[in-house]
């Protein structure tokens, strides 16, 4: 009988041992999986962060090319056709992302560099009044804007996006870009700050 009772305490001491190793196993299991997705989590906040930030500085230095025709034109120098190509073709980028620079007297455009390939802009009225002197317009090569800041690779990275707007009459989104998998239902939202809007 003795027998039997350390075998019942030995199969009792076995199973406490198996649950409470099973336990502990599982805890750190799953705290090592909370861990990893935070990491993940971390990571992709990051990445998204510094896509976002690279997208603003890479659209600010459009913006300051804008401003420096900008100013140009305040400095009273003469718009004429050999100026305005010569100014332009300063403010052209290496990698292609600035398709035209345009000028807009009255919001009609007048003047295009380089012209070839963008000669069914010219005369476009871009809704100006007499009010206020014009436009100074840089128009991108959105795919290549899309390269140069690298969204391409955060696709490439397992990382899917979307950069949408909301139209402020419709309250409608709309989808500016995105990658070419649909995109999940656990998603980080970072917002990006353009000149006049917020996508």
């Amino acid at each position: 009988m003795n027998k039997e009772k350390i075998q019942k305490k030995i199969k009792i001491k076995a199973v406490i041992v198996f649950a409470v190793a099973f336990i502990l196993i599982n805890s750190i299991a799953h705290t090592r999986m909370l861990n990893q997705k935070n990491e993940e989590k971390l990571k992709a906040s990051y990445t998204a962060e510094s896509t976002v930030r690279h997208i603003e500085s890479q659209l600010s230095q459009y913006l300051v090319k804008s401003n420096i025709l900008k100013k140009m034109i305040e400095s009273g120098e003469e718009v004429n056709d050999e100026n305005f190509a010569k100014w332009a073709k300063y403010l052209q980028d290496d990698q292609g992302v600035l398709k035209a620079v345009e000028l807009a007297p009255n919001g009609v455009v007048s003047q295009i560099y380089p012209l070839k390939g963008n000669e069914r802009a010219m005369g476009l009225d871009r809704n100006g009044d007499e009010t206020f002197w014009g436009f100074a317009i840089l128009v991108l090569d959105w795919e290549k804007f899309i390269k140069d800041v690298g969204l391409d690779e955060l696709e490439n990275t397992s990382y899917h996006y979307q950069i949408w707007k909301k139209d402020m009459q419709t309250g409608e989104y709309i989808s500016i870009a995105q990658c070419k998998e649909p995109i999940n239902k656990d998603t980080l939202e970072v917002e990006c700050d353009v000149p006049n809007d917020t996508w």
